[in-house]
């Protein structure tokens, strides 16, 4: 089975079920979000602008036009864009 969890994130890919869950974990219990991976267009690179800075994150953008957030957190880009670039290659490989 396909399992990928990128390093600080909070989501699993189960390819071989060919669903993508997003776990969430917070002061008030977890959340788990399920998709099928047929309707993810693509990972993208979120920006976020603070006073003196941009800060990153991944998200899933769905075949329906809802943007999924991978980490709630924001990050340098170099980290973001690593992160993005190895859950796309994960996405492309063979099951």
């Amino acid at each position: 089975m396909g399992i990928y969890k990128p390093k600080n994130f909070s989501s699993l890919h189960y390819k071989s079920l060919n669903k993508v869950f997003i776990e969430r974990k917070g002061l008030r219990g977890q959340t788990i979000i399920e998709h099928p991976l047929e309707q993810i267009i693509r990972i993208d690179i979120q920006e976020k602008q603070f006073k003196h800075s941009k800060l990153y994150r991944a998200g899933i953008l769905m075949e329906f036009g809802k943007n999924i957030p991978i980490n709630p957190e924001y990050s340098d880009e170099n980290s973001i864009r690593h992160a993005v670039y190895r859950i796309n290659s994960f996405l492309r490989s063979s099951q």
